[in-house]
């Protein structure tokens, strides 16, 4: 049997309320060659039985409760596709999010290891913000002045790399380039916004509890190359769980925390950036 080319892995823990909507809009995607891993992390409201009407048409996984660190390590083991994405079981993909970055992923060079994207903002089913990435993260891009243009070494547009998208998109960017030192400043993506080559990825660290995502893509940055579709292409959904709420907070704690993990005990990068890293660190 031939093997996906996509492998979308769904984390989950008490969002019955949320997941079919996830799993339906990668059902509804324009590529179809994929599979859909669920990982229920021990969930106790009806996320089972949801996840059960599906069928063969995705692979439901129970385990007791581990995290949402475990859980992606355990989806990641079980995917056969050439590429992987992380999708929370909360948010919903935009139908053309797949074949995109699969397409620009297919285009590029591997020393690309990942890419991801712009995403819009959803709240009790209305639309808040359309292109948020920037937004959200604000608070890291105004401490330095930073714009996309300052952070990669290349641009071309989706009409330029002759990547699918929709038609009112094709004029804008693609940012391609190392983002290593670049995320001393913060965590700015979110890990539904992502698409990875399977064989550059690396277990998520389950011993961190808020910033699990981000310190992996500090590791993966320090070896490859990334790209971002300055388009949306999920929408994140808002509510009481979520990342926003108390996010300066809570985002500039995991600053902090990465910082001193990743590149402070890094003695060929800290000897020669030690200012911007002492300077992220409290």
């Amino acid at each position: 049997m031939k093997s996906p080319e996509i492998s979308v892995i769904i984390p989950t823990f008490n969002y019955g309320q949320f997941i079919s909507e996830a799993v339906d809009s990668v059902l509804s995607q324009s590529f179809k060659d994929f599979e859909i891993i669920v990982v229920d992390d021990g969930s106790t409201d009806n996320t089972r039985d949801i996840c059960m009407r599906y069928g063969s048409k995705i692979r439901y996984i129970y385990q007791k409760n581990a995290g949402v660190s475990a859980a992606r390590n355990k989806g990641m083991s079980l995917a056969f596709g050439r590429y992987v994405c992380f999708f929370d079981s909360d948010d919903t993909m935009m139908p053309y999010k797949l074949e995109v970055q699969k397409a620009f992923m297919d285009k590029v060079s591997p020393e690309i290891g990942f890419t991801y994207s712009d995403f819009s903002v959803l709240k009790e089913s209305k639309v808040l913000s359309q292109f948020s990435s920037k937004k959200l993260f604000n608070i890291f891009f105004q401490i330095k002045d930073l714009h996309y243009e300052d952070i990669f070494s290349h641009r071309k547009t989706f009409r330029e790399l002759s990547l699918p998208c929709p038609e009112e998109y094709l004029d804008r960017y693609i940012y391609f380039g190392n983002i290593f030192k670049t995320l001393i400043m913060g965590n700015f993506l979110l890990p539904s916004s992502a698409m990875f080559r399977k064989e550059c990825l690396e277990d998520f660290n389950p011993n961190l509890l808020n910033y699990e995502d981000y310190e992996l893509v500090c590791r993966l940055s320090k070896k490859y190359a990334a790209g971002y579709l300055d388009i949306p292409t999920f929408f994140y959904r808002e509510h009481e769980n979520s990342l926003s709420h108390n996010h300066d907070e809570r985002m500039l704690k995991s600053d902090f925390d990465v910082v001193e993990k990743v590149w402070h005990r890094d003695s060929f990068f800290y000897t020669h950036f030690k200012r911007e890293i002492t300077s992220h660190l409290p």
